[in-house]
């Protein structure tokens, strides 16, 4: 099945009544954020990824969830009960996987039992989304070239910046699940 051009691009709409409360400066608007997640799941080692469970629709496999957990975080959407909602709404999603969807609760027991791979994989998209992408200064063969060095620098200013990101974005999904979960 081919995705037409108006239908990839149903895929980044957002709901006009998003009532989640937000992480602030947690947007990110990159139009290639998609083909970054897809990136960032196809590096990671399949040993960390847990086997599906038997009988799982394509939407509950361990791979399509971390593809999507990713995404939803680095565009700042974090409730698993938002995801959910968001899912059930999209009618390519639908179109793809039936009535297969993960409901909150496979979402919010994915990340418990994931959190690091997912936290890999967010630091790599929003590394490549946001900082990672801007040319850096090649690397004399002496390796002392002052302007490379600080471009090293700074990349691992940048890698480090991700890292808490990431690391705070999960933190934020956790706490609003929480708060859902004590209305």
């Amino acid at each position: 099945m081919h995705i037409t051009t108006v239908e990839s691009s149903q895929l980044h709409q957002r709901s006009a009544d998003d009532e989640q409360l937000r992480l602030p400066g947690c947007c990110m608007e990159n139009p290639n954020l998609r083909d970054l997640v897809l990136a960032a799941v196809r590096q990671i080692d399949p040993r960390l990824i847990p086997l599906p469970a038997a009988g799982a629709g394509i939407a509950c496999q361990p791979r399509v969830l971390l593809g999507l957990l990713t995404y939803c975080y680095a565009s700042g959407v974090f409730s698993s009960q938002e995801i959910e909602a968001r899912m059930r709404k999209d009618s390519i999603l639908i179109l793809l996987c039936g009535q297969e969807l993960p409901d909150w609760q496979v979402i919010r027991r994915f990340r418990r039992y994931n959190r690091e791979v997912i936290q890999r994989c967010l630091e790599v998209t929003l590394y490549h989304a946001t900082a990672g992408c801007g040319p850096r200064a090649p690397v004399g063969p002496e390796g002392n070239d002052p302007v490379a060095s600080a471009a090293r620098s700074c990349d691992a200013v940048d890698r480090e910046r991700c890292c808490k990101d990431a690391s705070e974005r999960i933190r934020w999904a956790i706490n609003l699940d929480h708060m859902f979960m004590d209305e």
